[in-house]
């Protein structure tokens, strides 16, 4: 049949044309089947980290068998403040003490915010940024602690449980800092605890499993200050809608990474076990830093900011000249690689 078709002028041109077709066919059968490159996902800029010193530091890690295991990549986190209704605002200051009609202000940066005052306390809810803030008015006088910090967690979950569950978002309790707040005017210093007249609990959106940190040691986007015998100072809480993470992931530098550029790594303060943040010394007195612990955390680093990106905190020992033996210093470093 192939020879009586071969002999025929209308055969050959039939078998040529077949012929043709398949080479066509088969080179872009070959071609869907090469791979196109893929194409590399840059990571969002760093987070702005400021740091005294910009010089190189004498830094070293020791991690002795400790090393961390941290996921392969991770998203940014995206926290949408959600606005408050003027009811929910009303039924939350009834909870606080303020079962009364508010003044009302309305300003170009917060909106319109609903004002609660008394002899005991005032109260501000701006209802378009969802920013609830709470607290006591007079000095603080230095107590005796009568709750343990497991009892100022417990405390805050039952706080959130009575007064803000089904009005606010969702948050859970994740650590404690110690401050001290002088009298009349003055900075708000964080020190240890024996030292300590306000207990500040920090406050993590539930669905997020790192903590997130304020580029201020100390200070906390949301957050619940208790006087030692267990009373509420003051508070500070955004609303926000659920905290979703971005939809791409991207490449966390490994242990051996962090290493490599540890001259990244950005000094952000001192402190120790007998002392409160300890101020500065000069490059030349810091004899060295060990790292001795590395953890990951979403940094707070801009109060208008609503896209958050992960850093390590590296911690560990410093010599530093005529500074207590047990001084600690704390760094931070973008995570994003």
């Amino acid at each position: 049949m192939l020879n009586k078709l071969l002999k025929t002028k209308n055969g050959k041109v039939v078998l040529t044309t077949f012929a043709l077709a398949l080479i066509i066919a088969l080179f872009f059968l070959r071609g869907s089947r090469i791979q196109k490159p893929t194409q590399t996902l840059l990571p969002p800029p760093d987070p702005k980290i400021v740091s005294e010193y910009s010089e190189k530091l004498p830094l070293t890690i020791d991690l002795s068998g400790n090393t961390p295991r941290f996921p392969e990549k991770l998203p940014g986190v995206v926290l949408k403040q959600a606005p408050l209704t003027e009811t929910i605002a009303k039924q939350i200051a009834e909870k606080l003490g303020h079962a009364y009609e508010p003044e009302t202000f309305t300003g170009k940066i917060k909106g319109k915010t609903l004002i609660w005052r008394n002899s005991d306390s005032h109260l501000f809810i701006s209802l378009d940024s969802g920013l609830i803030q709470f607290s006591k008015n007079g000095d603080i006088t230095k107590q005796p602690q009568l709750l343990s910090d497991q009892e100022f967690l417990e405390e805050t979950n039952k706080f959130i449980e009575n007064n803000l569950k089904d009005l606010l978002s969702k948050y859970r309790p994740t650590n404690i800092s110690y401050l001290n707040i002088p009298k009349g005017e003055g900075s708000i210093k964080v020190v240890q605890k024996e030292n300590a007249n306000i207990y500040r609990v920090k406050l993590n959106p539930v669905s997020s499993q790192l903590e997130f940190l304020s580029i201020h040691p100390g200070l906390q986007a949301s957050f619940i200050d208790y006087l030692p015998s267990g009373d509420i100072y003051r508070l500070e809480i955004s609303n926000i809608s659920i905290a979703t993470n971005t939809e791409n992931q991207y490449s966390i530098k490994t242990i051996e990474d962090v290493e490599k550029t540890i001259e990244k790594a950005k000094l952000i303060y001192f402190d120790s076990a007998t002392e409160e943040i300890l101020e500065s010394p000069s490059l030349e007195n810091i004899r060295s830093i060990t790292v001795k612990s590395i953890k990951l955390a979403y940094l707070i680093d801009s109060p208008a900011a609503d896209f958050y990106k992960p850093i390590f905190i590296l911690e560990g020992p410093a010599d530093i000249t005529r500074f207590p033996k047990d001084t600690v210093a704390h760094l931070y470093m973008p995570a994003f690689k």
